[in-house]
């Protein structure tokens, strides 16, 4: 996957922020990129993971929170909703941890250069994949909970990995 353009804004305050606890003390920023396929896919996908290195492009940085160091792969950093079958071109949107000390405004795309290394697509049918995870998830008990459901309404229980995957059939 290669990319053609892409932007950066603030994010809306009600957005959940992946490795949000990684990125304490940072600055994120939605980024929305739009990137060409090398091969289309010959049937439609769902739920495809993005994977891959993306780093600043003047101080060499990551700007993924799952992946500070560039030591590994660590893993998707957004998933893709949909593609069609054929489709040539996609958007998805990343998460951008920066310094608060880097000044954004002098850029017209909101966000300075970038470098997008191993950029890939990979689709798991009928696999699981991440999602947003509540604080209230994490501990139903917690201060950060209570924060949370003060903005998002009370927390409901669910039953997700187990229950929700058709190949194990709620066992």
């Amino acid at each position: 996957m290669t990319p053609i353009s892409y932007d950066a804004q603030k994010c809306p305050k009600d957005r959940p922020i992946p490795g949000e606890k990684a990125m304490k003390g940072m600055r994120g920023l939605c980024v929305t990129v739009r990137a060409s396929l090398k091969e289309p896919p010959a049937q439609p996908l769902t739920a495809i993971g993005v994977y891959g290195f993306i780093t600043d492009g003047i101080s060499s940085e990551s700007v993924l929170a799952n992946n500070p160091d560039l030591n590994t792969d660590a893993g998707q950093f957004t998933i893709i909703p949909s593609i069609a079958a054929g489709q040539k071109e996609v958007t998805f949107e990343f998460i951008a941890a920066l310094p608060m000390e880097k000044d954004v405004a002098q850029y017209d795309n909101g966000i300075g250069p970038l470098n997008f290394n191993s950029l890939r697509v990979v689709s798991f049918p009928g696999g699981q994949q991440f999602g947003a995870i509540s604080p209230c998830e994490m501990d139903e008990f917690s201060m950060e909970c209570e924060d949370w459901e003060n903005e998002n309404g009370a927390y409901k229980k669910a039953a997700f990995m187990v229950k929700s995957n058709e190949r194990t059939k709620g066992r």
